[in-house]
């Protein structure tokens, strides 16, 4: 998995027609529980398909995976990585913990 460091501020600014707009930033922490006895491909399957995802720093350990980013897309991989999964291979517990702001996340 890829391995990045998110650096420690809190947001980001950005200049948007003469005014600052300050990007929130949203650090989680998941878990995922297949509720299937053959489990380690649904949790790959999972892992990678977040991995995917554009401007998101992720880190993957035995116990859970963690990303960070701007809080929009870090909420979008949830959606959609746990749709994808579900649909895929049906039933399964996610547990996340989220954390406003950038946290380092290194393995």
């Amino acid at each position: 998995m890829r391995l990045q460091r998110c650096s420690l501020h809190r947001a980001a600014a950005k200049k948007t027609t003469g005014l600052e707009m300050y990007t929130v930033k949203l650090t989680a922490e998941m878990s995922l529980y297949p509720l299937q006895e053959d489990y380690i491909p649904v949790i790959k399957s999972f892992i990678e398909a977040a991995a995917a995802q554009q401007e998101i720093t992720l880190v993957s350990n035995a116990m859970s995976t963690q990303v960070c980013g701007d809080w929009d897309p870090v909420m979008q991989l949830v959606n959609s990585c746990l749709r994808a999964s579900h649909e895929r291979f049906g039933k399964q517990v996610l547990v996340c913990k989220f954390i406003p702001g950038e946290l380092e996340i290194a393995g």
